[in-house]
């Protein structure tokens, strides 16, 4: 396994200091939006700091309104009525995410041992993502239910960027004598998954190396799998 430490030390020190970004910009917390209830209802959201008010709405001729002079569900910190109320909603959306692959799994190919890379790439993400929430209260041994929004979401879309990749006699068959970082073009298929406060995300890529050792290089074209960390920037 050919494992570059001091870059994978960096990558998992970014990885754990970031979490609060990541998982902010990952959509795991609801925000203001509209949203379908079910059985298939439209609504709007309105999240403020101790309450969160859901609106009926409506579509016409294109566009959402709200009728904000009603209010179908108002879910406050604690339930101190006693009115178990519950909500489900779920969200579709586009999703545009800067990724990147700090872990590839390359198969065996030609001789050559199955590799796990750390690799230094970018890729930006296009994908259809789709959020459930569920809004309830749970009860504590005191008997006050407090309020408490499960999240699970799920995107699966195309990746595409830049990286770099060792070139060498042994990734070449011996054709090259030399060692150097050659530019590769990432691409493939890539899903992300979250559920609360938790996101992962896994890639099925190809590589192609972008010079002109691409047609002896032996992952040329050929599939790895990897895990993706990544920025929500729409």
């Amino acid at each position: 396994m050919k494992i570059n430490k001091p870059f994978l030390i960096l990558i998992l020190a970014v990885f754990f200091n970031s979490c609060s970004v990541i998982n902010k910009t990952s959509r795991t917390d609801l925000s203001d939006g509209f949203y379908i209830k079910n059985p298939g209802e439209k609504v709007y959201v309105f999240v403020l700091e101790n309450e969160v008010l859901i609106y009926p709405a409506n579509k016409s001729e294109g566009k959402m309104s709200v009728e904000k002079s009603s209010i179908s569900n108002n879910f406050p910190p604690e339930d101190v009525h006693n009115h178990n109320e519950s909500a489900k909603l779920k969200q579709i959306s586009f999703d545009v995410d800067f990724i990147t692959v700090p872990l590839k799994y390359r198969n065996s190919q030609n001789g050559v041992e199955p590799q796990l890379n750390t690799e230094i790439n970018a890729s930006i993400y296009f994908g259809l993502r789709k959020d459930r929430y569920h809004i309830g209260y749970i009860e504590n041994p005191l008997g006050i239910k407090y309020r408490e929004i499960k999240h699970f979401g799920f995107s699966l879309g195309l990746f595409t960027g830049l990286g770099s990749s060792a070139i060498t006699p042994t990734t070449t068959n011996d054709f090259i004598n030399h060692e150097y970082d050659g530019i590769i073009w990432n691409k493939g298929l890539a899903g992300i998954f979250a559920l609360n406060s938790f996101t992962l995300g896994v890639a099925l890529g190809f590589d192609n190396l972008l010079d002109r050792n691409r047609s002896i290089w032996i992952y040329e074209s050929k599939p790895w799998l990897g895990f993706t960390l990544g920025l929500n920037i729409n």
